[in-house]
């Protein structure tokens, strides 16, 4: 798996992602997304889905199981990744929101617009 540190933006992934028996791409994410590891996020969620694109695997799942606090500007960068992802001709599975980012998107009526998944 990829792990992004959202404490490190400047930590670099030793690869692009996990490829799962499924040929799906997991990127695990650590730590708050906000306005400081937001940049940092940015480009590994792009690097990530580049090369998941690449590789022709579709589906990218973005693991938030350790995300304690997003921020709206989050939620926009998730947005947009899904919506590359579906330019690219794939799709994109966000696992795991923590309480405070399923309430967020919950709120926002992201959660319908979104492909969430409890795991």
């Amino acid at each position: 798996m990829t792990f992004i540190s959202a404490h490190d933006p400047y930590a670099t992934p030793t690869a692009p992602g996990t490829v799962t028996p499924d040929q799906s791409t997991v990127v695990v994410v650590d730590g708050d997304i906000d306005t400081t590891t937001l940049p940092a996020l940015r480009v590994r969620l792009a690097r990530a889905l580049g090369r998941a694109t690449e590789a022709a695997r579709r589906h990218l799942v973005i693991d938030l199981s350790r995300v304690a606090h997003c921020t709206t500007a989050g939620l926009a960068l998730l947005i947009d990744t899904q919506r590359r992802a579906h330019a690219y001709a794939g799709s994109m599975t966000l696992a795991g929101p923590g309480p405070q980012l399923t309430h967020l998107m919950r709120t926002t009526g992201l959660d319908r617009r979104l492909t969430v998944r409890p795991t």
